[in-house]
């Protein structure tokens, strides 16, 4: 009997020993907690509004040349991370999308017209990494407002509003990279390069203010296929590229 309470005393102590080595590991090393940022984002760079329709001449011989345009976007941000390293941001965004154009109507007649597109833009993204990160996902845009401007020589200027004539919303494919510079204990600056590019068709205008979802342009849906000034309907697609800045506060 005194052997057996000595032999279960022996294995009850290495046991325990064993159950508080195992303790003070995890406590050596605790599971990280999921932590929270917010702050403030913005960026700027070039912009498209992309129909293969424009990147040739129309059927009248009038060309629409893609000319360098800008847009910004400018916001607040929210992430939540669940490791160091991995971690899910959500931004909601003013932004614009511009494309302008010089127009070649031929025998020296030009114009240069521009379509500048506003949205409330949410990115939702996936972030990997620490010091430098990669962001990946999907962004989520309602256009508020568009205008068309024309500039003709002798004519003067001309300004439509063409909101009607866009879709209101379309989701676009977003990545982007960069790095965060610890400011304080508990305050990054963010710096790193964004790009997007629209996964569906938000139609709108040509650079002539034409509404391109009208079947008179045509050739293979007008009743008056000669007055047309395409061959067939393309679809319109937004894509920008910004340098990004932000600044978040750890909570």
């Amino acid at each position: 009997m005194k052997k057996n309470v000595l032999t279960s005393i022996a294995l009850f102590a290495i046991l325990f020993s064993a159950q508080a080595s195992g303790t003070n590991k995890i406590a050596d090393n605790p599971i990280n907690p999921i932590k929270f940022r917010v702050g403030l984002v913005g960026g700027f760079g070039p912009t498209a509004i992309l129909n293969q329709n424009a990147l040739q001449e129309d059927l009248f011989g009038t060309s629409q040349n893609y000319q360098f345009s800008t847009g910004y976007r400018v916001g607040i941000l929210g992430g939540v991370f669940f490791t160091d390293k991995v971690g899910i941001e959500l931004d909601v965004l003013y932004g614009t999308v511009t494309q302008k154009y010089e127009i070649d109507f031929g025998g020296g007649l030009k114009a240069d017209t521009r379509t500048d597109i506003s949205s409330l833009d949410i990115p939702l993204l996936l972030k990997l990494g620490s010091r430098m990160y990669f962001e990946v996902g999907p962004q989520f845009s309602f256009i508020t407002a568009s205008d068309f401007e024309s500039k003709v020589p002798l004519l003067g200027t001309n300004t439509m509003d063409v909101k009607d004539e866009f879709e209101g919303f379309y989701a676009s494919a977003v990545m982007g990279f960069g790095g965060n510079i610890s400011v304080v204990d508990k305050v990054q600056i963010n710096i790193g390069l964004r790009v997007g590019y629209g996964l569906t068709d938000i139609k709108g205008v040509d650079g002539q203010g034409n509404d391109l979802s009208k079947d008179a342009l045509y050739t293979d849906k007008s009743s008056d296929p000669d007055n047309s000034s395409y061959e067939s309907y393309k679809s319109t697609r937004p894509a920008f590229a910004m340098i990004k800045l932000g600044v978040a506060y750890k909570l």
